[in-house]
């Protein structure tokens, strides 16, 4: 599972993704606004390493809007992971994702 981006832009700022070293969280993931960073714990599932990248791009994403309400940051963030990866993986949605994956 060595096949990490190296990071992807969002918003226009280029957030960096490495994999985590266990001294930064327990977490499977966190995104580390003052470095534009989201580090991946690496000994976890490739799909579970993707839901996981979709997680800290949604909270990259709250931080870089600007959004403030950080007691229900988590469960926005968890929500949308869980509908975003629903969506990428369930095969019925294929038209859509060459769809948008085209005119994007």
């Amino acid at each position: 599972m060595d096949d990490l981006p190296v990071g992807l832009f969002i918003l226009g700022p280029f957030i960096c993704f490495k994999w985590m070293t266990d001294d930064i969280e327990d977490d499977l993931g966190a995104y580390i606004s003052d470095r534009r960073c989201i580090f991946i714990r690496k000994n976890q599932k490739q799909s579970i390493a993707v839901s996981t990248a979709i997680h800290e791009i949604l909270h990259a994403v709250f931080d870089l809007m600007n959004l403030k309400d950080e007691s229900k940051e988590e469960d926005t963030v968890s929500c949308y992971e869980i509908a975003i990866v629903s969506i990428l993986t369930d095969p019925r949605n294929k038209e859509f994702l060459t769809w948008a994956k085209k005119n994007i």
